[in-house]
């Protein structure tokens, strides 16, 4: 399993902040929407990470292939 800490959420933050800061130099306007897509597949990941965490908690291989098909 990979495993991720806050090292590698502020290399990519940082990629992202290159990303907008790059925008407002070449004047795109696209500052505001990098940061909101950020953010929102930052909350998705980490709420399909949560939901799948809790399936294969369950420890019952019946309940868990239903939530897979």
């Amino acid at each position: 399993m990979i495993q991720l800490d806050f090292i590698d959420l502020g290399w990519s933050l940082g990629i992202v902040a290159i990303a907008a800061i790059l925008s407002m130099w070449q004047q795109l306007g696209l500052e505001g929407q990098l940061i909101y897509a950020a953010g929102r597949s930052l909350l998705q990941l980490l709420v399909v990470g949560y939901i799948i965490a809790i399936i294969f908690a369950l420890n019952n291989p019946l309940l868990s292939w239903q939530f897979w098909a």
